[in-house]
């Protein structure tokens, strides 16, 4: 019997080694690798049923309980099962007295090991090694009560003759079997984690043979490297995946001397990706492996792809240079009310520079005597968070005096803990001194009142003006205050949201997903501020006077396919539907309006809609009436109350003071929408109920202008792309930033790029070089501008198109631009797919 134990203990050992190598293959789908262990299982089975302890005939014993127990264990149900079945079938196909206590012997050790694999939740290697012997001697009792079904009254014979052996031997045999079996699943599952690891990580490891020259690398490398099993790992294949630019200064580190005395090297570079031929940066640490004579035999080492992380650097640095833009002083410090950072509006306003301020106490910034009540707000701040905002005196570096607004927040990290501290401070002293004169006014008022006692109805008349006048001015100071106070929010807000995720990117144990998130965070809390800071730059104009109409040909069709498709997919995606009905059919829907207004009022009109519409619908239509065109968006929100139907159109008026705090905006929206439809001879009203959604409707004079034909085209399904590959493009830009925008947006889409940097430059560069094709023309350049240069350049080539762009964005530049030969205008920050429909326009209209 000891004989054909150690043969089925050798098909054991075979097993363990078939099993590894069957686990360990990743190529498999989960159900074939299930199968092929029940195959695996099933053959040992059979095997071991060749090598059997003959009791006599037709009763044989062998490894089989063993074998089975471990198939349902290690296999689970499916395996298990697929190994009874085979197995089953060869022991009836052995036949003999003792078929039926075999099969039995079969079936009840597959299902004890099933059973306690369900009992560890399919995890068998939490199992320890106590249970497993526990499991070994379970089966194998189950195994001489199986027995039990050989023929009577010969059983209990043959049960007395092998129980001894068989509980002695048997549950042994099993534990060191399971044993070696546990230990092969925890070695490939460890691997296992390693490479997924390395993949989550964007990593891979690698060994370079100094002698040969020859090396090898993980799967995670190959992806990396964009490489496959057949690309020739050698010299000149690592070369070749070394981004030229870096190639000597990474070699140096793979030289002897330089390893020799610098045991582990870390160094940044880029690679070109060997299948997409895109560029990645990389990190690569490794160290020298030397022989007992100092002879350098392999290097080893890990790459990690950090080209995320060099994008992030770039996206922080863009979201710096949209604060520094912020005219009024920004500035951080800790809880200890020690200055961290600030921006260029804070270095201009309080006349230090930032290196000046940094790690100094705020209370530089205030005269010695405000000192102490600038430390009660510091503390008020951190204990009593909120809106904390406030006026104080404080100091510039030259000693000079002025009055500020001060609003504090606090900066939290990820787990709302308490980091620091943001001051926004605005210098309001020319307020203050129209407030002083507003003073002197009335003094004077009251001194006239005395002298003219004799006049008593005339100053009761006016008396009761200058009250009426101190009304309005109370409440126009109270609403711009409101206003102001809704703007800093909306410009604090997003602020906080940059520069707080800013600081959470520097940490090094953050998941890619958290970075992702955070840039995500970042990316729209600038696209927010950017919003409202065109808002009062709007605003700003309409007082000015400097917005004009521009009236053109229009088609209403093309107008509503347009905006169609820039909401309906996004209205749906909030589970509102999108009704647009427009009644102008033909000829009819030709007008000759101002299309930039009537977009920018009716987007407005939809933004305010899905901001307020949590569930139903927003419907957009358009009907003639009386020589008017109605343009009106109709929803299924909150609703407006009845006396704040009319003020929500003022500038500094909305219905809830803290309608500012629950949603995103500046409130001007409807201010300018107004202004725009007044402009253009029309009017804006709405019709509304609280709870029942609202109506909002606009005015223009219908004035036809049938001169073209509808072109019936649905813009986002038909809309052409153009090939970029073939052009050469010049770049006027002196920012370097900006230049590198356009070089990143245009790299592999273009056959060229020139730069140039100012306005002679660019003259020079294309009279020099005849194959551009394309001009970008920044506006504001040195020595010469770029309305200039244009005109120039004009005058070299008519024919060449220009897309003028630049950061001031008004609707004068846009019109100089036109007038010097510009082909279109964009303003800054450039949008990537606006300027790609720019030049798809220009050039497929050639």
């Amino acid at each position: 019997m000891l004989n054909q134990l150690f043969q089925n203990a050798t098909l054991l050992v075979t097993l363990i080694m078939l099993y590894g190598l069957l686990t360990s293959y990743q190529k498999l789908n989960a159900t074939l690798r299930k199968w092929l262990t029940g195959v695996l299982f099933g053959g040992i089975a059979i095997a071991a049923m060749n090598m059997p302890f003959i009791h006599e005939p037709g009763i044989i014993y062998d490894g089989r309980s063993v074998v089975l127990t471990l198939a349902g264990l290690f296999g689970g149900l499916v395996p298990g099962t697929i190994a009874l079945v085979i197995a089953s079938a060869f022991r009836i196909s052995i036949g003999g007295a003792g078929v039926y206590a075999g099969v039995a012997t079969i079936v009840f050790c597959t299902l004890t090991g099933v059973f306690f694999r369900k009992l560890y939740k399919n995890n068998p290697r939490e199992i320890g090694t106590a249970m497993l012997l526990v499991i070994g001697v379970v089966s194998h009792i189950i195994m001489l009560l199986s027995q039990l079904l050989l023929p009577w009254p010969g059983a209990f014979k043959v049960i007395s003759d092998i129980w001894l052996p068989v509980m002695l031997l048997f549950p042994l045999f099993f534990l060191l079997i399971a044993y070696f079996l546990k230990g092969e699943i925890i070695r490939i599952h460890t691997r296992w984690q390693l490479g997924e690891a390395q993949q989550v990580a964007g990593m891979g490891h690698y060994t370079y043979y100094v002698k040969s020259g020859d090396w090898a690398c993980s799967n995670g490398l190959d992806d990396i490297f964009g490489i496959d099993k057949n690309y020739k790992r050698n010299n000149e294949g690592w070369k070749k995946i070394i981004n030229q630019d870096f190639r000597e200064e990474v070699l140096q580190y793979y030289s002897y001397k330089n390893l020799k005395y610098n045991t582990r090297f870390d160094i940044i570079y880029k690679i070109t990706d060997q299948k997409s031929r895109s560029e990645k940066w990389v990190r690569n640490i490794g160290r020298g492996k030397f022989s007992d004579d100092e002879e350098m035999t392999e290097i080893f080492g890990t790459i990690q792809d950090i080209t995320f992380i060099k994008e992030s650097e770039n996206i922080i640095r863009r979201q710096a240079q949209i604060v520094d833009q912020v005219h009024d002083s920004i500035i951080t410090t800790g809880l200890d009310g020690n200055i961290t950072w600030c921006n260029k509006g804070a270095e201009h306003l309080h006349g230090y520079n930032m290196d000046e301020m940094t790690g100094k106490h705020i209370s530089l910034l205030v005269p010695m005597e405000h000192s102490q009540v600038l430390n009660e707000y510091l503390q008020n701040c951190i204990h009593e968070p909120g809106n904390c905002q406030f006026e104080i005196k404080m100091k510039k570096k030259s000693g000079g005096l002025f009055y500020a607004s001060v609003s504090l927040s606090l900066l939290r990290d990820q787990r709302g803990g308490k980091t620091g501290i943001i001051a926004y401070v605005i210098d309001f002293t020319r307020q203050k001194q129209l407030e002083y004169k507003l003073k002197q006014s009335n003094e004077e008022y009251m001194a006239i009142n005395e002298e003219l006692n004799e006049s008593l109805e005339r100053i009761q008349q006016i008396n009761a003006e200058l009250e009426e006048a101190k009304e309005k001015a109370e409440e126009s100071d109270r609403l711009k205050t409101a206003f102001l106070t809704n703007i800093s929010h909306e410009i604090r807000t997003p602020m906080n949201g940059i520069m707080g995720f800013t600081s959470l990117l520097k940490k090094k144990d953050l998941s890619y997903k958290e970075k992702l998130s955070f840039l995500d965070i970042i990316e729209r809390s600038s696209k927010r501020l950017l919003d409202t800071i065109e808002d009062l730059i709007d605003i700003s104009r309409i007082e000015s006077g400097i917005i004009r109409v521009e009236e053109h040909n229009l088609s209403i069709y093309e107008l509503f396919e347009e905006l169609t498709t820039l909401y309906r997919t996004e209205i749906e995606n909030l589970g509102l539907e999108f009704i647009v009905k427009n009644t102008l059919k033909g000829e009819e829907g030709f007008v000759f309006s101002d299309k930039n207004k009537i977009y920018a009022i009716i987007t407005n009109l939809i933004n305010n809609a899905k901001k307020f519409t949590s569930k139903g619908f927003i419907e957009l239509g358009c009907y003639l009436q009386n020589g008017f065109i109605h343009f009106y968006v109709k929803d299924s929100g909150k609703g407006i109350s009845s006396k704040m139907q009319k003020a929500i159109f003022d500038r500094f008026v909305q219905e809830d003071m803290d309608l500012s705090r629950n949603y995103e905006g500046s409130g001007l929206g409807l201010s300018i929408s107004k202004a725009f439809t007044e402009m253009m001879g029309g009017e804006i009203w709405v019709e509304s109920q609280k709870g029942q959604g609202s109506l909002f409707t606009f005015t223009i004079p219908y004035k036809n202008s049938s001169t073209q034909t509808p072109k019936n085209v649905n813009i986002a399904g038909n809309e052409q792309q153009l090939g970029l590959q073939d052009m050469t493009i010049l770049v006027v830009e002196d920012d370097e930033i900006s230049y590198q925008f356009f070089e990143n947006l245009f790299e592999g889409s273009v056959k060229k790029i020139y730069h140039a940097r100012t306005g002679i430059e660019a003259i020079e560069l294309f009279r020099n070089n005849s194959d551009i094709d394309l001009i970008l023309m920044d506006i504001k350049l040195p020595k010469m501008d770029g309305f200039e240069a244009t005109r120039k350049i004009k005058q070299l080539s008519p024919e060449i198109p220009v897309i003028a762009q630049t950061a001031f964005a008004s609707e004068t530049d846009r019109q100089k631009s036109i007038e010097a030969g510009c082909s279109d205008y964009i303003a800054k920050p450039v949008s990537s797919s606006l300027l790609i429909e720019k030049i798809n326009k220009i050039f497929l209209q050639k």
